[in-house]
């Protein structure tokens, strides 16, 4: 496939960058007197109307949705590009899971877009025919129902289905040079994350270890020893890394440690901007208007909370426009 197939595709992208929010806009927002005078500024911004707090998320759902299908138009069918919606897939995983674990009702708490129907899975899931899901799914199902019935540890068995989905996600973008760059710095990221957590809690069994993934960046076996020890291990071993700053990031505060990590993320984005016809300038533009939408919701819910403004924008950080 040659780059050139998409360079409509990418021309058009790049044409839609221009309609991303930006890091002052955002920051304007995160002032905003309360929620309505936020969801108003939004409205200028080139969002639809959200009337009430309540209808934040189906809104923004939406916003999704059409993100997506902008996205395949995009690509018109020349490139498999659905390694940037599974991570939902594995959230209703969850979300199924869960469910039936507890006997309650999963409705209104699958996300979309989904490369697979989330009824589908909660109904194979529930018939326990793991077999006949995706193979994506099918081994994350399996070991995660066993582990969340035995158990009854809802944390163990989340951080377990997030390290199968960076496992299958860093599978599933190998073929696209910069997604398969920026997900590698995204899951170094996770297991940072994940190993800073297990040592907070003091969670050393070998399947929670095991929840630090593989990856390219970072010695992954290192990481789990230094989780088994101590918070202090795992910074030692950040300090030896590409991702040194998060370790004083993470003592400033974990809001800073957050910011930090997001940023990284962002900046590897910014590598799309010197390619004009391949994929890049496309999922760079799609990872980055996720981003955005996930920033409005979180603004937002913070305005519904009452959260002080200085707050929110602790939350924030920079951004790919």
């Amino acid at each position: 496939m040659k780059d050139t197939e998409f360079a409509y595709a990418s021309a058009r992208i790049r044409a839609d960058e221009n309609s991303l929010l930006g890091f002052a806009f955002l920051t304007q927002l995160a002032e905003a007197q309360d929620f309505d005078s936020a969801a108003e500024m939004l409205v200028r911004g080139g969002y639809p109307s959200i009337k009430t707090a309540e209808s934040l998320d189906g809104t923004l759902e939406i916003c999704e949705r059409e993100l997506w299908k902008e996205t395949e138009a995009a690509v018109g069918g020349k490139a498999e590009l659905d390694f940037l919606i599974m991570k939902n897939d594995f959230h209703n995983l969850k979300v199924s899971v869960k469910s039936i674990a507890a006997d309650v009702d999963p409705k209104g708490l699958f996300l979309h877009p989904c490369i697979f129907d989330p009824s589908e899975v909660y109904d194979t899931v529930k018939s326990r025919q793991f077999d006949l899901l995706a193979p994506m799914l099918s081994k994350a199902a399996s070991d995660g129902y066993r582990l969340i019935t035995e158990t009854m540890d809802g944390q163990l068995f989340d951080i377990y289905i997030d390290g199968c989905y960076i496992t299958e996600l860093l599978k599933k973008c190998e073929a696209y040079r910069f997604a398969y760059e920026y997900f590698s710095k995204y899951a170094a990221l996770y297991d940072i994350k994940t190993a800073l957590r297990l040592a907070e809690t003091g969670k050393k069994s070998e399947t929670v270890l095991d929840a630090v993934v593989d990856n390219p960046l970072l010695d992954a076996q290192t990481l789990r020893l230094s989780a088994s020890k101590s918070v202090g291990d795992v910074l030692s071993f950040i300090e030896g890394t590409e991702f040194s700053a998060l370790s004083d990031a993470y003592k400033n505060s974990y809001a800073a440690f957050e910011r930090a990590c997001a940023e990284m993320l962002a900046a590897e984005l910014e590598s799309a901007r010197y390619v004009s016809f391949g994929t890049e300038p496309i999922i760079a533009y799609y990872i980055a208007k996720k981003n955005e939408i996930n920033t409005v919701r979180m603004i937002l819910n913070c305005k519904a909370a009452k959260i002080p403004s200085l707050k929110i924008r602790e939350r924030m950080c920079d951004v790919y426009v």
